[in-house]
């Protein structure tokens, strides 16, 4: 009789055991359940995630068009600048060289009688002073010549870089607009995704308004 009650109440700690080692498994997997449910992100979250990249890729993209456009827009400008800054000093010397060769001539005139003059002494004299006059005629010219062809190349320069910026404004310019576009389009998902998309009136409305 008493092996039989001690038998009863060791099968009964043992079932009361393994019930509780039930239990506790139960609230284990529970509790582990319920965390990996909790750690899993959101749709909205993933979403929200891969518009950051999106838009991390975005700005990049953004910051080349705006250094494309740039330097499209630095070029026409630095060429118009050139032309200008050209054609004024061109005009300046072709009056300057005109200014000289009119000096040289109302010198040159009273000179040649001179030079023809009977006179030996006045004769020589006339002569010193038109080769003087020549020399230095010649080289003033030589000089302004220099300084044409300068203002000349630099006008080349000038017009060359307006076409090089030209050429490239038009494409650089519709592609800063696209990446604009582009970053506020992937902006106004982010704010809709955070709660700040209200309103469905296109962006482009709401601005007209203001």
């Amino acid at each position: 009789m008493e092996n039989i009650l001690h038998y009863r109440i060791e099968r009964k700690s043992f079932l009361s055991s393994k019930l509780f080692a039930f239990f506790v498994l139960l609230a284990f997997s529970a509790v582990t359940a319920f965390g990996q449910q909790a750690a899993k992100p959101t749709k909205e979250e993933l979403e929200l995630k891969k518009l950051e990249t999106q838009l991390k890729i975005a700005k990049t993209n953004l910051a080349k068009a705006e250094k494309a456009a740039n330097i499209s827009d630095s070029l026409m400008t630095k060429g118009d600048e050139l032309i200008k800054e050209g054609e004024a000093e061109k005009k300046e010397l072709n009056a300057q060289l005109k200014s000289l060769e009119k000096e040289y001539n109302a010198s040159v005139k009273p000179l040649n009688k001179q030079m023809n003059s009977k006179d030996r002494e006045t004769a020589t004299e006339a002569k010193t002073e038109f080769k003087a006059l020549d020399v230095k005629y010649k080289a003033d010219v030589k000089d302004a010549n220099t300084k044409l062809k300068a203002a000349e190349k630099k006008m080349m320069t000038g017009e060359a870089n307006y076409a090089k910026g030209k050429a490239t404004s038009k494409t650089s310019a519709a592609s800063l607009k696209t990446a604009q576009e582009n970053v506020a389009n992937i902006e106004s998902k982010m704010d809709e995704l955070n709660g700040g998309g209200e309103s469905d009136e296109p962006v482009s409305k709401k601005k007209k308004k203001k």
